[in-house]
């Protein structure tokens, strides 16, 4: 089993942008004025560049700024795993969801940077090329998607699983890669596929067999994650009452595997640990 569970889902795009919102998390909202609104965030970049910079995968978090009338987010790739433009091709295709991840679940945050009228400017550098590629979001564009400051759980989880499908597929080792990720109702799933070399669909089912035992394990694994994208990933999960799939194919027809984590069992878990 720990040979599956160590290649279980870990939504790259989702972590690494992530990385911002567990930053602002320490910025509180008490200016009234724009100019007010900008000076806190300015105090609070200089706390959080204190702690930069912060890697995840292939991504670091390098530093931010303001200049002008952009917040701006400077980070870097490691280009062996991430080629610069498709990686920002990548972020185009849904760069309002840009904000929601900045903002995570902070909705002093989202209140603040709408109060203080700045563009948000995402900054990227290829660590070999040394280029610079960015996308900018308009303090217009930000006000009117997000001027009610109310980050809405499942439309973040949406953002979120869109951005990882865009990344996809993406080969995880050991004869895994993971084909998709897409919503279903009130799931998340997740697909995979093994070329058997590995982990095989038999042992799968022997693992499927002794009930509840990886659906725990993977349950508890993302809670427990020393990740914090992964922890605020769960709590948009339980806030939406939105549960996880994990299916596992080898390519022939109904020749799968498929571990359920239910949204009770989410909410449950949160309950235990009184995690708000």
């Amino acid at each position: 089993m720990d040979l599956v569970l160590s290649r279980y889902p870990r939504c790259r795009m989702k972590k690494v942008l992530l990385l911002i919102s567990v930053l602002v998390a320490c910025i509180s909202s008490c200016g009234q004025t724009n100019n007010e609104a900008v000076a806190v965030l300015r105090q609070g970049i200089i706390e959080n560049n204190k702690k930069l910079p912060m890697t995840a995968a292939f991504f670091t978090l390098e530093r931010m700024e303001i200049k002008g009338n952009d917040y701006i987010v400077l980070a870097s790739i490691d280009e062996e795993q991430m080629d610069l433009d498709q990686y920002m091709a990548n972020m185009n295709q849904n760069k309002s969801a840009l904000f929601s991840l900045a903002a995570g679940n902070n909705q002093e945050f989202a209140e603040l940077f709408v109060k203080s009228g700045l563009n948000l400017k995402f900054t990227v550098k290829g660590d070999e090329s040394k280029r610079q590629e960015s996308i900018v979001l308009s303090a217009d564009e930000i006000k009117k998607a997000f001027g009610s400051s109310d980050v809405n759980p499942r439309d973040f989880i949406i953002q979120s699983v869109e951005q990882s499908a865009a990344t996809l597929p993406d080969d995880l080792g050991n004869g895994v890669s993971m084909t998709s990720n897409y919503i279903e109702g009130d799931y998340v799933c997740y697909k995979f596929k093994t070329d058997e070399s590995h982990t095989t669909i038999s042992a799968l089912r022997k693992i499927k067999s002794q009930e509840g035992v990886m659906e725990k394990s993977l349950l508890e694994g993302m809670i427990d994650s020393d990740d914090q994208g992964d922890v605020l990933f769960m709590k948009y999960l339980y806030k939406a009452g939105m549960g996880l799939k994990y299916i596992y194919w080898n390519g022939k027809a109904g020749d799968k595997v498929t571990f359920i984590v239910t949204p009770e069992m989410i909410a449950s878990a949160f309950k235990e640990r009184n995690i708000q």
